[in-house]
């Protein structure tokens, strides 16, 4: 298991941008569950 913040939300030519409140929620997602995965396995 990986956790990546590579999720498709990179901007391409003639495509808009991301709202910054979704990619931040992203990002505290993914701290969320990493703290989860180190509680559980370590």
């Amino acid at each position: 298991m990986i956790a990546s913040t590579d999720c498709g939300f990179g901007t391409f030519a003639g495509w808009g941008s991301v709202v910054p409140e979704l990619a931040w929620e992203k990002l505290r997602a993914l701290s969320e569950g990493a703290a989860l995965a180190t509680e559980k396995l370590f």
